[in-house]
């Protein structure tokens, strides 16, 4: 009887007990460059194209600042400037009457009353208005920011690691001596996130939440600090995320969440078990003097984790897929693995290479697959 060449398909339910993903010596392993979709299923993951060109410089840094005019600025760090993106001609340059920062240093953004603060833990803090930039010297040279009860809070100032700096109300500007807060303990403050009416202010060994309440003595609000855990924080200042309702984050070994545990009191806790315990092995990997270049992201129900496992740069991407029972995949040995920063928009996902060649990538679904990482960007479409 002749062979016949025809498409087959192999179902299975719970396709996810079938797989060892962190390759624990039974003969199989995480799916790589695979992605789970909402039936269940193993696809192929797609490719990418370019988003301007290839770079001998690292690109880092990315974000969109939206004006409420309707004017966007789709941002990136690159050398000594900050560029922007044009979509007429497809490619990036220099801000106009951009300041001269330092090559390297990562930036951190926040929008508040439609200005664009930025900072860089090394040059002064500035706003940007999308025309002039506006230097302050006298604000604390962080590279962390977020906005709390109309204040712009500043943290990962490089002498002063272990303390978080708050402007004056409704002036994100202005700051007064006074106005920091320092929790307890000597591990650096290494994130900030505006978290149902709190502050989570995450250390790398521990994570305190933030108030302000009325003190009738000195008739002002003043900052109350609780501990929400004295045995997990978050490793790097890129490694907490907004996941549904909680908040995960990277400790260095493993992903865990902070959220709810009782909706009636209000009151805040970790989860008790790992989310990334299916991949324990492998993260065991990642050295002690790399978790500052480990970061987390979350789009269209898929959690990122990018880690440095066999290189010194971002070179392994776990991805978690909500969709089917927090399953996990990862992207390795191509260019979608070596994430510097990420980018969402309008449902796209944008990521800057974390080693060379450097560039900015559009993740494409029709894009044809890259698997070659040693290949120029220039070259990958």
């Amino acid at each position: 009887m002749p062979l016949k060449s025809q498409q087959f398909s192999i179902i299975q339910d719970e396709i996810v007990k079938l797989l060892d993903v962190d390759g624990a010596g039974d003969g199989r392993n995480v799916p790589i460059n695979m992605n789970f979709v909402d039936t269940g299923y193993l696809t192929k993951d797609t490719g990418f194209t370019l988003f301007g060109k290839s770079e001998d410089d690292q690109c880092h840094s990315l974000f969109q600042y939206k004006k409420k005019n309707g004017d966007t600025h789709t941002i990136r760090a690159k050398g000594t400037k900050l560029q922007s993106y044009n979509t007429v001609d497809r490619s990036w340059t220099d801000i106009a009457g951009c300041p001269t920062f330092t090559a390297g240093a990562q930036f951190g953004f926040i929008v508040y009353l439609d200005l664009l603060y930025l900072g860089n833990a090394v040059e002064s803090m500035y706003t940007w208005n999308g025309t002039t930039f506006t230097e302050y010297a006298s604000a604390p040279k962080g590279n962390i920011f977020e906005v709390f009860e109309d204040r712009v809070f500043v943290t990962g100032v490089t002498l002063e690691p272990f303390t978080a700096y708050y402007s004056n109300v409704s002036v994100g500007t202005a700051y007064t001596v006074t106005d920091v807060v320092k929790p307890l303990g000597t591990d650096s403050v290494t994130n900030l996130k505006n978290y149902q009416g709190t502050l989570m202010i995450f250390k790398k060994e521990s994570i305190y939440k933030l108030t302000f309440i009325y003190d009738q003595v000195v008739s002002l609000f003043v900052p109350k600090l609780e501990v929400q855990s004295s045995t997990y924080g978050a490793c790097s200042r890129k490694s907490v995320a907004w996941v549904e309702n909680e908040l995960w984050f990277f400790t260095g070994r493993e992903v865990r969440a902070i959220g709810y545990q009782d909706n009636t009191s209000g009151a805040f806790g970790v989860n008790r078990s790992a989310l990334s315990e299916q991949i324990k092995l492998t993260l065991k990997q990642i050295s002690v003097d790399n978790y500052n270049q480990c970061l987390v992201a979350y789009n269209d129900r898929r959690f990122y984790l990018c880690v440095p496992i066999d290189a010194d740069t971002n070179d392994t991407t776990f991805v978690c897929h909500l969709l089917y029972s927090k399953a996990w995949t990862k992207y390795t040995g191509r260019d979608k693995a070596r994430i510097d920063s990420f980018l969402f928009i309008e449902g796209d996902t944008y990521t800057a290479s974390s080693s060379p060649p450097y560039g900015v990538i559009d993740w494409q679904v029709d894009a044809a697959d890259i698997a070659n990482i040693n290949n120029d960007l220039v070259t990958e479409s």
